[in-house]
């Protein structure tokens, strides 16, 4: 589970932003749950895209049922993509969550190999796989490598905590915009206030 306990140098900079000042010292931050591995991160990040997290769950207990819940490569590999369907993915899913395991097996030193990467060349090299987009590797930066300066404005979650919160622009180009442009008075600490944001839209 991921909690951060802020330091003084934390708090002053989020509190540059007087709304998130405000949400820092009335609300609890939501615990989110970490992977055993890097692997097994990326996998949930693809079963957990488009939707619901309750939906999500269900969607992945099953597929660890029927793979394992210390699911490696290789097992997984063992299965068909009418095989993880099965379970509830959707074609382009499973296609994705094979395409990972592949990639794993292929480069058994990946994970230590990004644990030691900069941001950018994570990125870089996840969404060299085929069927992982930026926002899956950001959130891999984000909860399991706990990288602090991660800015997800593609996620719809930030982006709707955002529009309630500040005076965002109704045209989606224009306020994506206005999202990078106002997260950048929370840097370096742009994943603790995603995380914030997070925990608002839950609570709102």
């Amino acid at each position: 589970m991921l909690k951060h306990d802020l330091t003084d140098d934390q708090i002053a900079i989020l509190s540059t932003c007087p709304r998130m000042a405000e949400i820092i010292h009335t609300l609890n931050l939501s615990a989110f749950e970490i992977q055993q591995s890097l692997y097994h991160e990326l996998t949930a990040a693809i079963v957990y895209q488009q939707i619901s997290v309750k939906a999500a769950d269900a969607v992945y207990r099953r597929y660890k049922d029927m793979v394992g819940w210390d699911y490696a490569p290789d097992e997984v590999l063992q299965y068909t993509v009418e095989d993880l369907r099965s379970v509830g993915l959707s074609k382009q899913k499973a296609n994705y969550i094979l395409n990972i395991a592949e990639f794993f097996k292929s480069n058994p030193s990946a994970e230590e190999d990004l644990l030691k990467a900069k941001d950018d060349d994570v990125i870089k090299a996840l969404t060299a796989i085929k069927g992982v987009g930026i926002w899956t590797a950001k959130m891999v930066l984000m909860f399991y490598l706990q990288r602090p300066d991660i800015f997800p404005y593609e996620d719809l979650g930030v982006e709707m905590a955002m529009v309630g919160l500040y005076d965002m622009p109704e045209n989606k180009k224009a306020r994506r915009l206005a999202m990078i442009a106002y997260a950048d008075r929370w840097k370096p600490y742009r994943s603790i206030a995603s995380f914030y944001l997070w925990s608002w839209k839950r609570e709102n």
